[in-house]
C-alpha cells in the first residue's frame, strides 16, 4: 500500500514545542494550543506564521524527539509499504523539515510533499497529493484533511494522541482513530 503521513503532531510533537517557543520568545502564556486556534493568541495571521517560521529554524525544533514508537513502526511499515510524507508546511521550510526527517527517519519516505507553497498563497490540498500519487491511506491529526482525502478516495487514520476526548468521537468507516503509533500499526495490519 501507499501510505501518506503528516509531520506536525504525527511524527513530531510540534505544537507543544511551538507553544513553549511562543511563551519564551513572544511573551505568551499559553497552556494549550491547537493549530487551528490562531485567534486565541492575540496575533495576526502574519505574526503567527512569522513565529512559526522562526520556531522551525530553532534548536528547539531541530532537537524535538519523534513521537513514541513512530520510528519502529515506520521502519516496520516501510518494509511492506511505500511511505510518503505529506505536510501542510510551507515549501520554504523544506530544508529544516528535511534536516529533522533525515535525522530520525532516514530513507523511509519515497517522497516528501510540503503542500503549502507560502502562507500568502492558497495551499495545495493533501487530497490532491493523495490522488496524484495514489495514496491509499493518509495518517493525519487533522480531521478536516482526512475528510477531504476520504472524499477523494483515500482512507484515513486520524492520529489523536494530542486531542481531547470530546474532539475525537467522529465515526466513519473510512476514517479510523489511532491514539498512538502502536494503534496505527494495528489498524494498518487490519487493512493489509
Amino acid at each position: 500500500m501507499k501510505i501518506g503521513i503528516d509531520f506536525d503532531d504525527v511524527l513530531a510533537p510540534s505544537i507543544i514545542n511551538f507553544r513553549m517557543h511562543l511563551n519564551e520568545k513572544h511573551n505568551k502564556n499559553i497552556d494549550k494550543l491547537y493549530s487551528d486556534e490562531i485567534a486565541q493568541l492575540g496575533m495576526t495571521k502574519d505574526e503567527f506564521f512569522g513565529a512559526w517560521d522562526d520556531f522551525c529554524n530553532t534548536e528547539k525544533h531541530n532537537n524535538m524527539l519523534p513521537l513514541s514508537d513512530s520510528i519502529n513502526v515506520l521502519e516496520y511499515l516501510a518494509q511492506k509499504h511505500e511511505l510518503y510524507l505529506i505536510s501542510a508546511r510551507s515549501e520554504h521550510l523544506f530544508d529544516s523539515t528535511m534536516h529533522w526527517v533525515n535525522k530520525y527517519y532516514p530513507n523511509l519516505f519515497r517522497g516528501i510533499h510540503l503542500v503549502n507553497r507560502s502562507y500568502k498563497d492558497e495551499e495545495i490540498k493533501k487530497s490532491t497529493i493523495c490522488e496524484k500519487y495514489k495514496i491509499q491511506i493518509m495518517i493525519d491529526d487533522s480531521l478536516k484533511n482526512l475528510i477531504d482525502c476520504k472524499n477523494a478516495g483515500t482512507k484515513g487514520i486520524w492520529f489523536t494522541q494530542y486531542l481531547t476526548s470530546k474532539k475525537n468521537n467522529y465515526k466513519d468507516k473510512d476514517i479510523i482513530i489511532a491514539r498512538s503509533w502502536i494503534d496505527v500499526k494495528r489498524q494498518i495490519e487490519k487493512l493489509e
